[in-house]
């Protein structure tokens, strides 16, 4: 039998070890020095450290292959397939809206105390929402983020800009201090940097942030953010593989799940009372007694522009919605999403579909 050639690296066996440093040290930059809170910073870094211990092998074919081989491995198989999903799940655990209806209640809960202290009238109770793009996913996060806010604070009302991008330091800072300079006295965000929390901690205003902590950047103004537990969906996954049965390629996780929790909040910024209001919201919506989208809560203006695939009663109030769930080239709305006064979301597909635009939020598009 043919004995297998050991696999050499240029400077020793210990460059074996390369891929593993460069990985670490490429995710402590992207995280502490760019100011990435993204699941998909882990991208780059691992294929860089794949691609420099690349240059080091002796056999570069025989490295390719090694590589290729592990990746197939009944080893490797569960977590590869977890990384490649990352993204997508990232935003499936949250496409019913209860990580940020949460979020929001802790919002409000801070507009309200703010109000209190004399710092601005209900009136004046107004919040800013930095997102990337005006997808579906953006839009149910920051409408069901608005709709938590707006239970326990109903005077509030917000404003959203976009910054076209995923990640921009530069940009979705400078949409933050745009809202803020337009009054908005407290910031949350659907976009991945440091860019938001830091100009809310350089001007003093609260911001809710997203998918993890920024207490240790942001220690006056960090009130609380969603955050992601994979540990729910590995345990699946792997009692699929162990059992030999296929993964559900269309899975949702929830408060229930145990999917989808909250950071710690910042004890200088949340308002007295919003850890008791955060319990009492996450018990009713994993019970099912609360619904984020009930129609009830909301208005909707329909215009030729504006909601096309929504109807709507004489008092505004949404009726029936057909949306686009088996998507295709034309984005032909295709299924009626809205039953017994609630729209259900992620019910008939993981990935977001609310995409409508309710009263009180403001589209902002200068500035």
């Amino acid at each position: 039998m043919e004995e297998k050639k050991k696999l050499e690296f240029y400077g020793g066996a210990w460059m074996s070890f390369l891929p593993f440093v460069i990985f670490l040290v490429l995710i402590v930059l992207t995280t502490f020095h760019f100011g990435s809170i993204s699941d998909g910073a882990l991208w780059l870094p691992a294929f860089l450290a794949l691609i420099v211990a690349f240059f080091f092998a002796k056999n570069k074919r025989q490295y390719a292959e090694t590589m290729i081989a592990g990746m197939a491995s009944k080893e490797a198989i569960i977590p590869v397939v977890c990384w490649l999903f990352a993204g997508v799940f990232s935003r499936i655990l949250r496409e019913s809206g209860l990580a940020a209806g949460v979020a929001g209640i802790a919002a409000g809960m801070k507009l309200n105390e703010m109000i209190k202290k004399g710092d601005f009238t209900a009136e004046q109770a107004k919040m800013g929402y930095v997102g990337a793009f005006p997808y579906a996913e953006v839009i149910s996060g920051y409408t069901a983020f608005y709709l938590g806010a707006k239970s326990v604070c109903p005077t509030v009302t917000m404003d959203v800009q976009f910054t076209g991008s995923w990640y921009s330091v530069k940009d979705e800072k400078s949409v933050a201090q745009n809202l803020i300079a337009k009054g908005c006295k407290l910031i949350s965000q659907h976009a991945d940097s440091m860019g938001a929390p830091s100009a809310c901690e350089e001007a003093g205003v609260p911001n809710v942030s997203y998918n993890g902590s920024t207490l240790e950047s942001c220690p006056d103004t960090f009130i609380v953010s969603s955050r992601i537990d994979w540990t729910p969906y590995f345990k699946y996954i792997i009692a699929q593989t162990i059992k030999g049965e296929a993964i559900v390629n269309d899975w949702t996780g929830t408060l229930a799940t145990g999917s989808v929790v909250l950071t710690n909040i910042g004890g200088n910024a949340a308002a007295e009372g919003t850890v008791e209001a955060i319990v009492a919201a996450r018990t009713k919506l994993a019970n099912g007694t609360l619904n984020v989208f009930d129609t009830a809560n909301f208005k909707v203006t329909v215009t030729e522009n504006k909601n096309k695939n929504a109807t709507v009663d004489e008092n505004g109030k949404l009726t029936g919605y057909m949306a686009d769930v088996n998507t295709d080239a034309a984005y032909t709305p295709d299924t009626q999403v809205v039953e017994n006064g609630i729209f259900k979301e992620s019910k008939f597909r993981s990935a977001p579909y609310f995409d409508i635009q309710i009263d009180g939020i403001t589209l902002i598009t200068e500035g």
